[in-house]
C-alpha cells in the first residue's frame, strides 16, 4: 500500500478523474475530468480505473459503472490510461496486468481492494464501501 501511495503521490501522471461525464463513456469521462495529483491532494478515497480506449471491456465497464460513479461524489473516480507511458510506474506498482482493473484506495491512499475485468455494480459498490471504511476488508 505504501508503494502505491508513493507512486500516486510522487508522479506527475497524465491520468484523469471522472465525475461529471454526460454520456458515461470513456471519451466523455476524459473530457470532464480532473488530474490525478488533484485527486490525491483532496483527501478523498479513490477508485483507480485502469483502461485503454481500444479495450471493449473497458468501454463497457465505463457505461455500466457510470451510475455508480455519479452516486458516489464522496470519492474520486480516477481514469488511468494504460496506453500512456507516463502511467506505467503507477500501473506496474499496483500489479495491473489486465484491463479493466480497479484499485480501491482509502483516504490515506491504502489499497483496500482490487477487481479485474468488466465488474458489475455490486463489485464496485463493495470496493467503494471498503475504500470508505464502511466494511472490514476480507482476506484475499
Amino acid at each position: 500500500a505504501a508503494q502505491a501511495a508513493a507512486a500516486v503521490g510522487a508522479l506527475g501522471l497524465t491520468s484523469l478523474a471522472a465525475f461529471a461525464a454526460p454520456g458515461g463513456d470513456l471519451a466523455s469521462m476524459r473530457a470532464s475530468s480532473i488530474d490525478l495529483p488533484t485527486a490525491v491532494e483532496n483527501g478523498k478515497p479513490s477508485v483507480l480505473e485502469f483502461y485503454s480506449v481500444n479495450c471493449p471491456h473497458c468501454n463497457q465497464a465505463a457505461k455500466d459503472l457510470y451510475p455508480v460513479e455519479k452516486r458516489h461524489q464522496e470519492i474520486n473516480w480516477v481514469m488511468v490510461d494504460t496506453d500512456l507511458e507516463q502511467n506505467r510506474q503507477l500501473w506496474e506498482s499496483l500489479g495491473v496486468s489486465e484491463i479493466p482493473h480497479f484499485a480501491f484506495l482509502d483516504a490515506d491512499e491504502n489499497l483496500r481492494a482490487t477487481a479485474v475485468g468488466a465488474i458489475d455494480k455490486a463489485v464496485a459498490e463493495r470496493g467503494i464501501a471498503l475504500a470508505l471504511g464502511n466494511e472490514p476488508a476480507r482476506p484475499n
